[in-house]
């Protein structure tokens, strides 16, 4: 109902948004991305893809795909896959950059998503994580993450940790 509403509000739903998170968050430049196979977890029905245009490949999973193609999703030039974060439908070590913004705490098992999540990654992949930690759990957000939660990622290398507090 979120996103329906948002619909509503805005019409087509914007995603102009998504090339900063994915570059200037991390401090990445466009061309990181380049001949790269992409997965975007709990993507949303944005295109938060749509402009990586130089990138080999991209997906963008979530588990209410079928609800979101009411929304325009089909105009989108990435590929939506229906899956929850817990059971990706992808083969082992598929994918050059794994992204998970804002999704790992609507998950309902953070172990297996941050296991899945480190399955289809490729030796030498890089994940863009960017988490809320530390909220009271909601219905659509039962995960309350501290901030140990790069814990889980074992056998990643963490070259950049940025940790913000809201006031």
């Amino acid at each position: 109902s979120f996103w329906r509403g948002r619909f509503e509000a805005e019409g087509r739903l914007a995603n102009a948004q998504f090339e900063r998170f994915f570059t200037e968050q991390f401090g990445l430049d466009r061309d990181v991305f380049a001949g790269k196979r992409m997965l975007d977890i709990g993507c949303g029905p944005r295109g938060s893809l749509e402009w990586a245009t130089m990138a080999a490949e991209r997906v963008g999973v979530d588990p209410l795909v079928g609800d979101y193609r009411a929304l325009g999703i089909d105009e989108h030039a990435m590929t939506y896959v229906e899956a929850g974060a817990e059971r990706l439908p992808f083969p082992d070590a598929s994918f050059d950059v794994v992204s998970c913004f804002n999704a790992l705490d609507h998950v309902d098992d953070v172990t297996a998503a941050i296991g899945e999540i480190t399955r289809v990654a490729r030796p030498g992949a890089i994940c863009l994580l960017l988490v809320e930690v530390e909220h009271e759990p909601t219905v659509t957000e039962p995960q309350s993450l501290s901030w140990d939660v790069l814990d889980g990622f074992r056998g990643w290398t963490v070259l950049g940790e940025r940790r913000l507090a809201l006031d």
